[in-house]
């Protein structure tokens, strides 16, 4: 239940960060977060938010197509509340 609420507080506070790094082209801020999040949201279990964030991650750390972002972190930033949504209605039942 800790790991959970952990979890939910890190999506919670971090996403915004990032959302934020992008929106001022701050690409390697960006890129930490991202890069932070594998991890969490492989746990999550959310495919979408997980392959946005990934490819973002991607994007940031080794170039590419940069056009991509914004609709990766528009995706990022969509998915956030439902994902949120879904894991405090989870940790309730906890």
């Amino acid at each position: 239940k800790e790991i959970m609420a952990l979890v939910v507080e890190e999506i919670r506070n971090d996403i915004p960060k990032m959302l934020n790094f992008f929106k001022n082209w701050d690409l390697k801020s960006a890129n930490d977060i991202s890069h932070k999040f594998k991890s969490t949201l492989a746990f999550v279990g959310n495919d979408l938010l997980t392959e946005a964030n990934a490819e973002a991650e991607m994007i940031t750390k080794m170039g590419g197509d940069e056009s991509k972002l914004p609709g990766l972190f528009q995706m990022v930033e969509t998915m956030q509340p439902k994902v949120l949504t879904e894991l405090e209605q989870y940790l309730n039942t906890l």
